[in-house]
């Protein structure tokens, strides 16, 4: 469902979907890039039910999704890096929960 002022959609979602982002001081044009996927048959069809049941587009789901996806596999390469990495110091779990003096 497209997101409209007089059906109860917010300013914001409004601006989203078409593109712009309200900052709250002026409306930005946000750049998209269409990509193509092929999903399997289960996966289009659960992403299908959820975008259904919420009543949001299919990309509105992905987007989230990859958002947080990535944030996540970042956070991941960042610590295994770190774990990897013979020059950090280690902490015990003991020092963690060591109390402040």
């Amino acid at each position: 469902m497209i997101p409209r002022m007089d059906s109860g959609g917010t300013t914001q979602e409004v601006a989203e979907h078409a593109g712009w982002l309200n900052t709250g001081l002026a409306c930005h044009i946000v750049m998209t890039e269409a990509v193509s996927v092929r999903l399997p048959d289960d996966l289009a069809r659960r992403l299908n039910e959820l975008a259904k049941s919420l009543d949001r587009p299919r990309t509105y789901i992905v987007n989230k999704a990859l958002r947080e996806y990535l944030g996540e596999y970042e956070d991941y390469l960042i610590a295994l890096h770190r774990l990897n990495d013979k020059d950090d110091a280690l902490v015990s779990a003991e020092e963690l929960t060591r109390p402040d003096d």
